[in-house]
């Protein structure tokens, strides 16, 4: 079986307050589901990384904002940069499925980013080589997440150094997750070859491997500025580089193996 496309119809005037919905898919009657506690701005997410094409799907019934529907335009075209995005009613141009593509897209601690804005959105990217210091990342993570639509990435931190930790944050949700060993840690079994995830080895550092953080952050009036010294202030200084330090866990997140359930912040 081929599949040539997969597409997402989405209402875009009403996309920005989907993704700040903080009730879950169940209490907004988008499932029979209970136990689902996805809100729709993580369902929306998940659908927009994988899917290759977005249909605009305006309502015969309700006037649409012609504002919220530009603005909301301009935000898919931002979250969802590889996708096929057609903006008339006559116009179908669908994309192209790859499978392979689609599941990097979506695994977590992944970082995909347009390669020009759509304003009045931007994307931030920001790398650090240096551990983050637990408590300090703590206190800062709310101000990161504050205010902007999309925050993904993975994270090298002191009390879990072993350990790539996935973040991502949509709308009014934050967590964190432990994705196992970093690629420069693992131990593959013998004769087995090692499997990479796509962004395992990407601009390795000499002495750190693959281990970093890096964070992408996407919103309307992100000031890169801002961010950049607040994540610096985050890294550990020269003193608490030493080997003998160490650091509390305020994330729960320093396991041998990869963490069942989020951490949410």
């Amino acid at each position: 079986m081929t599949i040539d496309s997969v597409v997402l119809a989405c209402g875009p005037d009403a996309l920005e307050d989907q993704i700040w919905d903080h009730h879950t898919l169940f209490e907004s009657g988008f499932t029979p589901v209970a136990d689902d506690d996805r809100t729709p701005g993580e369902f929306l997410m998940g659908e927009l990384s994988f899917n290759d094409t977005v249909l605009l799907a305006d309502p015969d019934l309700v006037p649409v904002d012609p504002g919220a529907r530009a603005r909301g335009i301009q935000l898919i075209k931002e979250l969802a940069p590889h996708a096929a995005v057609p903006e008339s009613s006559g116009e179908i141009r669908l994309g192209t499925h790859n499978l392979a593509d689609a599941t990097a897209r979506t695994m977590p601690g992944s970082v995909r980013v347009p390669a020009a804005t759509s304003s009045p959105f931007t994307t931030v990217v920001q790398k650090l080589e240096r551990p983050l210091h637990p408590e300090r990342f703590r206190h800062a993570l709310a101000a990161l997440a504050e205010g902007c639509c999309w925050l993904r990435g993975r994270l090298w931190v002191a009390s879990a150094p072993g350990c790539r930790i996935a973040v991502q944050g949509i709308g009014p949700r934050v967590w964190l997750e432990n994705t196992g060993p970093w690629h420069i840690g693992r131990n593959p079994l013998p004769g087995v070859p090692s499997v990479h995830g796509p962004d395992d080895v990407l601009e390795g550092h000499p002495d750190f491997g693959d281990r970093g953080t890096i964070l992408a952050i996407t919103g309307d009036g992100v000031n890169a500025a801002e961010i950049g010294a607040l994540l610096k202030a985050c890294e550990l200084t020269d003193a608490e580089m030493a080997p003998a330090n160490s650091f509390p866990d305020p994330f729960g997140l320093d396991q041998p193996t990869e963490t069942r359930l989020r951490s949410t912040s």
